[in-house]
């Protein structure tokens, strides 16, 4: 948008002057979805495309889909499983539910989707910090280390698509 007239839009709510491009009210949270867009607007985010972050956005949405699937599959008896094997596949098969629900919330953009995907990425960061001491008096620190690594990577992603991608 560098050297670009900035076009502006009025919020249907609070009346509030904001961005062309925004989806939602800054001020008010209002959906700005079905507000009329000035043609520029229209016309330059056709030419700018999709970024990386909205890419990953949707593929991180469709794993959560994929895992809460499979642990529905799980919870079944469908696919092995441990929690099957001792009588907890419904337990599973609950949180598989909730994976998929929150899967296809952020498919479709859901703000309470990715406000619980947030509020779940900070724990998993908050948790792993806290688990770092314990990780230092293992034995063998190194798949533990890994995989802790791992999930924290994957939290502060999906903190940062959705910033990019769903807090617009």
């Amino acid at each position: 948008m560098r050297g670009a007239t900035v076009t502006t839009i009025q919020c249907p709510s609070c009346h509030q002057n904001l961005p062309g491009w925004v989806n939602q009210c800054q001020f008010c949270g209002a959906s700005l979805s079905g507000v009329q867009r000035p043609a520029a607007v229209v016309q330059q985010r056709k030419a700018q495309g999709r970024a990386w972050e909205e890419y990953v956005y949707y593929i991180l949405a469709a794993i959560w889909l994929l895992q809460g699937l499979y642990q529905i599959a799980q919870g079944i008896g469908w696919v092995p499983s441990v929690w099957y094997a001792i009588g907890g596949g419904s337990f599973i098969g609950i949180w598989g539910a909730i994976h998929a629900f929150i899967g296809i919330g952020l498919l479709t953009e859901a703000t309470w989707a990715q406000f619980i995907v947030k509020i779940l990425s900070w724990l998993t960061l908050g948790v792993s910090v806290i688990n770092i001491p314990w990780l230092l008096m293992e034995k063998d620190p190194l798949v533990p280390a890994l995989f802790l690594a791992f999930n924290m990577g994957v939290a502060i992603l999906q903190l940062y698509v959705i910033h990019k991608v769903g807090d617009a």
